[in-house]
């Protein structure tokens, strides 16, 4: 399988405990042999191939989306429509090791997503969101434009109980890649309230 990606990594200036963000789209590209990935990525070390959380949308067909847990247990995906509702999603980890990912639609029902138990640790490191494409012979999807498929990333909770919003306590991680071959983040920063935004769009 060959992946081309774009991404946007952040280091954490204090112990996270949970991630709160957003999520419009508008629409969601469909390829014969291509799928596209939009996740977001709670880690808890460093290395990326250790222990890790992740909440992602992916394809559902019929021009619909589908969001769903990864690297977790329990895996609950949720059926979602296009549209210019915004939807919630949440990365949390508790104090005895359990990583807990949620979905809140814009009704106020929660779905847990994924949950499990890495037993040793209490917050996490670095976040990040990416756009991936995953495809086994032909890169074959649609061009999509800025702002069909848009991430905002809203607050941060230190494992003191206080919240943050991303720009107090996130920073960019040096060599961050921004661009893929055909995949593409555009990341802006709300200056009022220090909001991050990231929009994904396949070129």
């Amino acid at each position: 399988m060959t992946k081309d990606w774009a991404t946007c990594t952040f280091q954490t200036d204090s112990p996270i405990n949970q991630i709160v963000y957003g999520h419009r789209v508008f629409h969601f590209p469909e390829g014969d042999d291509a799928n596209l990935l939009i996740p977001v990525h709670a880690y808890l070390s460093s290395d990326h191939f250790d222990e890790k959380g992740a909440q992602m949308l992916t394809d559902a067909g019929d021009g619909d989306y589908r969001i769903t847990s990864a690297y977790l247990q329990g895996r609950n995906p949720v059926d979602l429509r296009t549209g210019p509702h915004w939807q919630e999603g949440r990365i949390t980890i508790d104090d005895e090791g359990v990583i807990d990912v949620w979905h809140n639609d814009p009704d106020d029902n929660w779905t847990k997503t994924g949950s499990t138990d890495v037993g040793q640790e209490d917050h996490f490191v670095e976040f990040d969101t990416m756009t991936e494409i995953q495809y086994d012979e032909q890169n074959d999807l649609p061009r999509t434009y800025k702002g069909q498929i848009l991430t905002q990333w809203r607050w941060l909770r230190d494992t003191d109980g206080n919240w943050h919003r991303p720009d107090d306590v996130l920073s960019l991680q040096t060599g961050s890649n921004n661009d893929g071959d055909r995949s593409r983040i555009d990341w802006a920063v709300d200056q009022d309230d220090g909001r991050f935004y990231f929009y994904h769009h396949v070129h």
